[in-house]
Order: C-alpha cells, then structure tokens, then sequence
C-alpha cells in the first residue's frame, strides 16, 4: 500500500513549468526527510506526453538543482528534458502531477506538503495499491520508441496506453495516470448544439469513411497521427473493432469521430470538424449508438477543455483498470476481432 497526493495546476498560464517548479521547492524540503524512500517505492510524474518520472534520489536531486524557484530557469532545462526522452514540452493550461510514497512515509511527507498545498489549484490524497504495470505500461513511462507499430501490439495496448507519432515520424506509447471518461448515458450539450441537433441538417453513418475521418483527424498543423498509425488503425477497422462515426453535409464529410472498441469499452481516439459544431454532432452520435449497442464505458484518453466542456470527467488508472476488467471480456457486436486478437 501507498499513498499518492495529486495536485492539479489549472490556468495559471504557466502549466509544466509550474507544476516542476513547485515540486522542486516542495522536494528541496522533504529530501532531507525521506530521501531513503526515493530509492524504493516512490515515483513523482508529471503530464502525460510522455510522463516525466523522478524514481531514485539522484533523479529528484537533478530535477530540485534545475528547478528550484530560488535559481534562474536556464538553457539546462532543455538539456534535462532532453534526458527524460521529451521532443516536446507541451505548457497547457493543466497540468496533473502526482507524488507516491510508501504508507510508512506519511507522517514525515504530510507535514511538508500541507505547507505547500495552499499553491496549488486542486490537491487531493488517496491511498492506492500498486498496479502491477504491463510489458505496455513500462514502455510508455519510459518513453520507449516501437520497433514494430502492428495490429497485434495495437490491439495489447488498448486499454493500457496509446501510440502517438512525433514530428520524426516515430511512433512511440504514452501513459497517464488518470483517464477521461465521457458518459455512456450521453455528452452535455449546449443550447446551440441543441439546437443543431434539432435542425439536423446532417447526414449520420457509421464506418462508412473510416479512412477518410482518420485523415481528416490528421490534418492539422501538430499531429501524432502519421501514415503507420493510419495503416495499422485500418487494419483493426478491417478486423472489426476499430470504428468511426461520420457526419455529411451536402454530402461531404463535415465531421467525424473515430476509435477502437474491446469488449463494452470504446476508445475515442480523435474527433475532427469542417463545418461548425459537426465533430461534437459526430462525438453525440456515437456516444449514444455506443450505448444502443451495449458499450458501458466511453473512453475519452485524456481530458481537455473541449471534451470536459462535453461533459467528460477523470477517474484514477486504478478505478480505470478495475472498470476495463469487468467489461473487457463481454463483447459487442462492434468489438469482436475477425483474427481472432481477442
């Protein structure tokens, strides 16, 4: 047993770089009180592409002497995250960062964070037991490049982590330590999309243009969805468990959602627009065709402002995986894979 406090950094128009500047000075104090334990059982992440892990007493020394608050932000700072494998940093408006430490570690970690705890947006304490991490869980932590990006390795992952490409083309897992979930009764809508939807001036199908909405995800000026991803993602859509629901107007694609589907989970991956409002009409859609057919999770990833305003909400990757194992053996006529994979 372990104990994890998770503080949640929002808006404060400085993300990441706030988020480790506030565990250096937080860690600066509690190393001299538990440095024992970060050799261990004890890991601080930060975000999710990929996490930034600190596991040993030397890892969180590196991170306080760079980031203290006291020092100056220098170029060693890209020499850093150079090291933990990150091409990117990506500042977003919220950041998630956790700190675990062994039960026997709360007293002495406790009074240092409550000091600390008036800094952040959002704070909150849980005791969890240890996952035992998947061959896929260890790769994305680690930032692992794929030798091999295949339908096999896709269709391990799912449930567990997710593929992305950076600007080289490499296709890599990512993992992170909470997921977003959007409700299987249906998304929040709002009067305009209500009104939208009413009008129904759309054409609704499914897997009908999977390829099509899977490029039309693509298509913007950052994206992980290179020309591996598209290829393998067809072959579980010509397998029977990737999926994708399309919107036409005046028959052409205005609109789409796409993702993969394991037992009654369905894994939204990307969702794409042309025409104002037509990739929240294809998410509504599929939400609810997703519950007709019998899907009691709907997978979102990972959270954002878009999909939170949706009505998407966050659970741990302990409820997560507690969740996917009920579900993931009861399957649908939308997630049974004609290869036999599952």
């Amino acid at each position: 047993m372990y104990i994890e406090y998770v503080l949640n950094f929002e808006r404060d128009g400085r993300g990441m770089i706030c988020a480790m500047r506030y565990y250096a000075d937080l860690l600066a104090e509690l190393l001299p009180r538990t440095g024992r334990w970060f050799d261990q059982d004890t890991s601080i992440s930060f975000g999710y592409a990929p996490p930034i892990v600190l596991e040993t007493v030397n890892d969180v020394k590196d991170f306080v002497q760079i980031f203290y608050s006291s020092q100056e932000l220098t170029m060693s700072v890209s020499a850093w995250l150079d090291r933990q494998h990150l091409v990117n940093l990506y500042v977003e408006d919220r950041v998630l960062s956790s700190l675990r430490v062994p039960l026997e570690a709360e007293s002495s970690v406790r009074q240092v964070i409550d000091r600390h705890v008036g800094n952040a947006k959002r704070f909150k304490r849980q005791y969890c037991e240890p996952l035992e991490p998947t061959e896929f869980d260890l790769k994305a932590r680690a930032g692992e490049k794929l030798v091999q990006f295949d339908l096999p390795t896709l269709a391990k992952s799912v449930g567990h982590c997710y593929p992305m490409a950076n600007e080289f083309g490499t296709v890599s897992f990512y993992y992170s330590y909470m997921r977003a979930l959007v409700p299987i009764k249906g998304i929040t809508v709002s009067k305009s999309l209500k009104k939208t939807i009413r009008k129904a001036k759309y054409t609704v199908t499914y897997d009908q243009a999977f390829e099509q909405v899977i490029r039309g995800c693509a298509d913007r000026y950052l994206t992980w969805i290179n020309e591996d991803i598209i290829q393998v993602y067809c072959e579980a859509h010509a397998d029977g468990w990737g999926h994708s629901c399309e919107v036409w107007v005046d028959g052409e694609l205005a609109g789409g959602v796409y993702g993969l589907a394991v037992g009654q989970v369905f894994s939204g991956e990307s969702m794409f627009t042309r025409v104002t409002d037509m990739g929240k009409v294809a998410l509504y859609h599929l939400v609810n065709h997703c519950r007709e057919l019998g899907f009691q999770m709907f997978d979102a990833q990972i959270i954002n402002d878009h999909t939170h305003s949706l009505g998407a909400y966050e659970i741990d990757m302990h409820e997560y995986h507690r969740m996917l194992a009920h579900l993931k053996d009861n399957p649908t006529m939308w997630s049974v894979s004609r290869s036999g994979l599952f």
